[in-house]
């Protein structure tokens, strides 16, 4: 697993795993959103170049009892999570699900402690229009929900989501 943290793909992958297991227990349904490449090409070359194009969606969406969710998921290796890594254009979407009765939100994995969180979009989007756009680990101790990774490679998640619907 060690190679996969040095890449960024290391949450990615126990998500993928974790949604995979859940799918096939008939727990929830939720699906990797894939990245828009565009193809750059140059007439006087064979070689092409691959760039990033906006995706206006967050890295996964689904349906969990009845509710339909989005989330961002992320990796630090600060001792805070940088609110500027979520795009304007998937704050501008997380916002709008909740405005449609929907739950967004972020899960967040900080590699210095070896912690997950889920935190629910709002919650870190007030905090930032309150103080910086640097939310401190510390935060995510105290208003966020921790959540484990089983020796199964089970990140479960979804009891955080279910201490938000409880709200």
């Amino acid at each position: 697993m060690i190679p996969l943290k040095n890449k960024g793909m290391f949450l990615e992958t126990i998500l993928n795993i974790t949604n995979k297991k859940y799918n096939d227990e008939n727990i929830c349904l939720v699906n990797k959103i894939p990245t828009n490449f565009k193809i750059l090409s140059n007439e006087f070359s064979d070689k092409r170049t691959f760039v990033f194009d906006q995706n206006y969606n967050c890295d996964y969406i689904g349906v969990y009892k009845g509710e339909y969710i989005e989330f961002e998921a992320k990796e630090t290796s600060k001792k805070y999570f940088d609110f500027n890594l979520i795009r304007n254009n998937q704050n501008e979407k997380m916002q709008k699900v909740n405005n449609y009765g929907g739950l967004s939100f972020l899960i967040i994995y900080f590699s210095e402690f070896e912690t997950y969180f889920l935190a629910d979009y709002i919650s870190v989007k007030q905090w930032v229009f309150n103080n910086k756009k640097r939310v401190p680990y510390e935060w995510f101790t105290k208003f966020a929900y921790e959540i484990f990774l089983s020796s199964d490679l089970k990140l479960d998640y979804l009891k955080g989501i279910n201490n938000i619907l409880k709200k």
